[in-house]
């Protein structure tokens, strides 16, 4: 962000035009993100004036729960690993792998 408040972004590929570019505002892409949904919704409408709409996935009950169950293994794998054990860290790191992809 420059000194205006402006992004600047660079590409790694060409952008075609009238091509969409998307950014996230907060980590609420980050499944491992500790905010819960109603938390990242304050803080958008609080400081970006940003309101989601009725439809928005972050009310969806079923996301809430996949969201809490990456959260569950992005902890498990820090702790196999941790411990030794890359086995149990490899299958928890590949069941998130599996849920982020849903």
């Amino acid at each position: 962000v420059d000194d205006d408040g402006a992004m600047v972004l660079f590409a790694l590929r060409k952008i075609v035009p009238g091509e969409e570019i998307v950014i996230s505002y907060t980590n609420g892409e980050d499944m491992a993100s500790k905010e819960t949904p109603e938390k990242l919704r304050s803080l958008l409408q609080t400081k970006y004036g940003i309101k989601c709409p009725e439809g928005c996935r972050c009310f969806d009950a079923d996301r809430a729960k996949i969201v809490a169950e990456a959260r569950s293994l992005d902890t498990l794998v820090y702790a196999k690993g941790s411990s030794g054990d890359g086995k149990g860290a490899l299958l928890a790191a590949d069941r998130l792998l599996t849920l982020l992809d849903t």
